[in-house]
């Protein structure tokens, strides 16, 4: 019985094939890498809450508005007089003008909202 023997591989199209199977899953990593990073970019950023002090110049409860003359609101703004939207949730209808109060801003959604607005407290 004679025995046959095997052709000997071409080292060069063994690397070709190895090299094409490691070029495709870099490829595969890349796409994959590149879609994750694309869609952190487009999520939104958490909402940011912050605290202030002022005093409520106007009400404006069936626009769900209130005009505040505000300290500085620490990492957003320096103390100025503005207008901001108020969440539903915030009662207006026992807040006058002229009281001194101490609320909470949120930066979710179009703009600032007030979230929490309450008299302060002495």
């Amino acid at each position: 019985m004679t025995r046959r023997s095997r052709p000997t591989p071409n080292p060069q199209s063994l690397l070709a094939r190895q090299g094409g199977r490691a070029a495709s899953v870099a490829a595969r990593f890349a796409a994959a890498l590149a879609l994750a990073l694309g869609v952190a970019a487009c999520s939104p950023a958490a909402p940011r809450e912050y605290a202030g002090h002022g005093e409520a110049v106007e009400v404006d409860a069936s626009a769900r508005t209130v005009t505040l003359e505000h300290e500085d609101i620490p990492d957003l703004m320096k103390g100025m007089t503005m207008t901001f939207h108020v969440a539903p949730n915030v009662d207006l209808e026992t807040l006058a003008p002229g009281t001194e109060v101490d609320f909470r801003l949120s930066d979710a959604g179009d703009g600032l909202t007030v979230v929490e607005i309450r008299p302060a407290t002495p």
